[in-house]
């Protein structure tokens, strides 16, 4: 091989000769290699915003508990939050009818509402009975093992600008698994009315929620701040008043550990992202 020859560039080319080894390692072959190019950079604050998500969603399900242990154990009027949840449910849809073109579907949603209610209350003697022959231990076990599989399977939806449509939010399968932790809850309750009023006030926040906090999240993003922290608010006093201090210092343990501590640690992790992009990678198409 002369010099010459061996003078020619080399290229990253299989389909020709080149007067190079097959083991040879140009100088420019790692030239293109980038690091990291593809890790996103978080902001503290911006994590926040995104972990008090989780501390919302956690309050939604510890106030279904709440109001569950207010009938089955203190005697609670089981008509009033159910009542208060349809009142809100009623409002807020009003407020998302006003300002969204729903395409005439407001029928069919009323249709829909009316035949879920009428299933609740045609199915609460069915329900009250389902879990006659098992024992609370085993209900209360099941229900916890429910609410944790929830936890971890919903979609939280952190960043809304990559799904700026309502139809792409879709948090079915973990909706589910609150409503078959509704439906063994409310097998221990006593009559007919208190398996129907708290199914109905469950199904209403577990169902309804997610879709008009996603909502307010695109459009009116202080009024999702407003709710998030009554319903902490609501939430911390009735820890407080039903469980005494204890358990007020283990609920507000976990939020500080999920708003405050959770960032912090999140962040610590990226410093061990090593991500390498180089020539040899295959080419990644730009589908529209």
């Amino acid at each position: 091989m002369n010099r010459r020859a061996r003078a020619a560039p080399w290229r990253k080319l299989l389909y020709i000769q080149q007067p190079y080894p097959d083991n040879y390692t140009d100088q420019s072959f790692l030239s293109q290699l980038k690091r990291n190019s593809t890790v996103e950079k978080y902001s503290y604050w911006k994590l926040i915003k995104d972990f008090s998500l989780i501390s919302l969603h956690l309050s939604i399900i510890t106030i279904v508990h709440i109001i569950f242990f207010g009938i089955y154990k203190y005697n609670w009027d089981e008509t009033i939050p159910a009542s208060i949840a349809s009142f809100m449910s009623v409002l807020l849809y009003g407020l998302y009818t006003r300002y969204e073109d729903i395409q005439g579907q407001r029928p069919s949603n009323f249709k829909s509402s009316t035949f879920i209610m009428l299933s609740i209350l045609t199915l609460s003697p069915v329900l009250k009975s389902l879990s006659e022959s098992t024992s609370s231990d085993s209900i209360w076990t099941l229900s916890i093992w429910l609410c944790l599989i929830n936890l971890i399977l919903t979609n939280y939806q952190f960043d809304i600008s990559k799904s700026q449509l309502l139809n792409n939010f879709n948090p079915i399968f973990a909706t589910n698994i609150l409503i078959a932790n509704v439906i063994v809850l409310a097998s221990r309750l006593t009559t007919t009315t208190q398996v129907f009023c708290f199914i109905l006030f469950a199904f209403e926040i577990h169902g309804l929620f997610p879709f008009f906090d996603f909502w307010l999240r695109l459009n009116f993003i202080n009024v999702h701040w407003i709710l998030l922290w009554s319903l902490l608010l609501i939430t911390t006093i009735s820890i407080y008043k039903m469980g005494g201090i204890l358990f007020l210092a283990i609920w507000l343990t976990v939020h500080f550990s999920i708003v405050i501590l959770s960032p912090i640690y999140f962040l610590t992790l990226q410093k061990y992202k090593d991500e390498l992009q180089g020539p040899w990678d295959p080419a990644k198409p730009i589908v529209n």
